[in-house]
């Protein structure tokens, strides 16, 4: 497999999109989350540094960007777009989206699948959304998608729209747990992923089409992907009034289903996987060796000791 390095060199005369209609999934780019440079940095000094930061082109930059002396540059991407300039150099993207609905949680996951083939390895995004307040429903998906990405934060605006889980129902606060501790357990994998990441460039939320290119069946696949190299996402981005069943692409190989452990030996097929409000469908590739932690601590003195491991054979 080829790997997919990412840019090193300016684009030359970028477009900046501003926002459009909300539903389509419109971010906002914030300086914020560059390098620690925060919202400090202002005028000339964030057209030159824009530049240097994003790879922008410094001028470009400043038209669309700057507001007024002291206030911070935004750039505005719409991730949907052909002719998107997609930010490269900075650690991690974490673009703020507007509106609450079930397409725009569609549209946050197009934009970190757009930001991985375009070169940023580590994407974030506000669980929950940014405006407005989500019923449970949208709060629980939006977060197991969010916990499932390479950096998770619960983040909105306002004085009575919360993120804290508990700030929902107990079933939401439960599932939320739930999703949390199985991130917090499976660190041993995020870590080391992520470490793959920086030495290859390859994207930890990873479209199909970089895993298999020759497959004709994951070129226009903009609803699941690999969290690493073993683990294969399918969020639930439709309301159960909707459907109670998602369908899912199992690229050729074996996969298992994390949750009942069903071995299934796909030749590159759809399959349909019922789910109720706390599944959100997870199948690791035949072969994977998963190492476990603690699942009940934070990480400021590091993951502690191996619990246990457990292989899913081919």
């Amino acid at each position: 497999m080829e790997h997919h390095q990412a840019a090193t060199t300016p684009h030359k005369n970028p477009t900046i999109r501003l926002p459009a209609d909300q539903e389509s999934g419109c971010y906002e780019m914030r300086l914020e989350s560059i390098g620690g440079l925060g919202a400090n940095l202002c005028g000339k000094l964030l057209g030159e540094l824009g530049a240097a930061y994003l790879g922008l082109n410094a001028a470009a930059f400043s038209s669309y960007g700057s507001e007024k002396q002291g206030s911070p540059v935004k750039a505005y991407v719409r991730w949907s777009m052909p002719e998107r300039e997609i930010l490269q150099n900075s650690p991690v993207e974490r673009p703020h989206l507007l509106v609450l609905f079930h397409q725009a949680l569609a549209g946050t996951l197009r934009g970190a699948l757009s930001a991985g083939i375009s070169g940023i390895p580590f994407f974030s995004h506000d669980i929950g959304g940014f405006i407005g307040l989500p019923d449970d429903e949208l709060y629980v998906r939006w977060a197991q998608l969010g916990l499932f990405s390479s950096h998770s934060r619960c983040h909105g605006a306002g004085d009575h729209t919360h993120r804290e889980p508990w700030a929902f129902s107990k079933e939401a606060c439960d599932i939320f747990r739930f999703y949390d501790k199985l991130r917090y357990s499976l660190m041993p994998y995020i870590y080391s992923e992520a470490e793959k990441c920086t030495q290859t460039g390859l994207p930890m939320m990873r479209a199909l089409v970089l895993e298999y290119p020759d497959d004709p069946n994951v070129r226009h696949i903009e609803d699941q992907y690999l969290f690493g190299d073993s683990l294969l996402i399918a969020p639930v981005l439709k309301p159960l009034r909707k459907s109670r069943e998602r369908r899912v692409y199992l690229p050729k190989g074996v996969w298992h289903d994390y949750f009942t452990h069903d071995r299934i030996e796909s030749t590159g097929m759809w399959i349909r996987r019922p789910v109720d409000l706390t599944t959100m469908p997870i199948y690791v590739r035949g072969g994977t060796t998963l190492r476990y932690c603690a699942g009940d601590r934070t990480l400021y003195e590091g993951m502690g000791e191996i619990l246990r491991e457990e292989y899913w054979e081919e």
